[in-house]
């Protein structure tokens, strides 16, 4: 029986301590690299595309209140207060 394949995302998110910042672009890039280092040691996961919130946008909850994204799942969980 095949493994299911889930359809995923990458959130990755600029702190407002960060914002500003010169290593801002690095802060992005390296949330990404590490989400997409963990998704090839988990192939049951399909990225689907990647979410930057600068501290500005909040697409990533649009997309979950229009039924777009249906689950989440955090690395910190104080994350999700914010």
């Amino acid at each position: 029986m095949p493994n299911k394949v889930y359809q995923a995302v990458i959130y990755a998110r600029l702190s407002a301590e960060n914002s500003g910042k010169i290593t801002e672009r690095d802060v992005i890039a390296n949330q990404v690299e590490v989400c997409k280092a963990y998704m090839l040691e988990n192939p049951q996961l399909d990225l689907i595309d990647v979410y930057v919130d600068n501290g500005q946008t909040n697409r990533i909850m649009e997309d979950v209140n229009r039924g777009i994204l249906v689950s989440l799942g955090l690395s910190d969980w104080a994350k999700k207060r914010r």
